[in-house]
């Protein structure tokens, strides 16, 4: 129904925030680690919204950009997390952090979020390592490939020809080397098929 309110912040408070929009201020409730992200009180901004109607309420939600509305709708996919839940977890953690505690499986921090238990932090993993995906808006338009996957140190390490590429790095490659990675695949499985054909013959 909505997907972005822009017009003056008047307000800025815990998880929480006013903007006027021609004479209609709205109160949204925003994750903490996305208060810094939108400007100071008095100044235009554009807040990405989501929804939750019910039969008693409605809610309305707000991000400083598409992503860190993504990454709460990537929560509410999370067996026993709602939306007050996910609100409760990205106010905890900048989104960045919880994606790489997340792809590295890293349960006992999981579990000094606030509101995540044992069981829920487990469940977290299970539904979503591998599958977050952020923009560095640094370095423009950008792939992050899944930790979960055995083969993304292998792959990037022939893309850029150089096996101490990944020391130190987090996995991050610009879309301009995805054709050159593919072109790099199929080679290496046209030749395992070539070969495992010789041994056929």
């Amino acid at each position: 129904m909505f997907n972005s309110l822009t017009g003056i912040i008047t307000g800025k408070f815990p998880k929480q925030i006013f903007i006027d929009t021609n004479g209609v201020e709205w109160d949204l409730c925003v994750p903490d680690s996305n208060l810094d992200m939108l400007p100071p009180v008095g100044n235009e901004a554009r807040v990405f919204t989501w929804l939750q109607h019910t039969d008693q309420l409605m809610t309305l939600y707000g991000f400083a950009s598409a992503e860190e509305r993504s990454v709460f709708l990537d929560l509410l996919k999370v067996d026993g997390v709602g939306p007050k839940g996910a609100l409760k977890i990205m106010s905890s953690v900048s989104s960045s952090r919880l994606l790489d505690v997340l792809e590295r499986g890293d349960l006992e921090m999981l579990e000094k979020i606030p509101g995540v238990g044992k069981k829920t932090a487990g469940k977290m993993i299970l539904t979503l390592k591998g599958k977050l995906t952020l923009r560095d808006s640094s370095a423009g338009d950008v792939v992050r490939l899944a930790a979960a996957s055995p083969y993304a140190d292998v792959v990037l390490s022939l893309a850029y020809n150089d096996p101490q590429f990944l020391k130190g790095r987090q996995p991050y490659i610009t879309k301009k080397h995805l054709s050159y990675i593919f072109y790099i695949l199929y080679t290496l499985l046209f030749r395992l098929s070539a070969t495992n054909q010789g041994f056929r013959d």
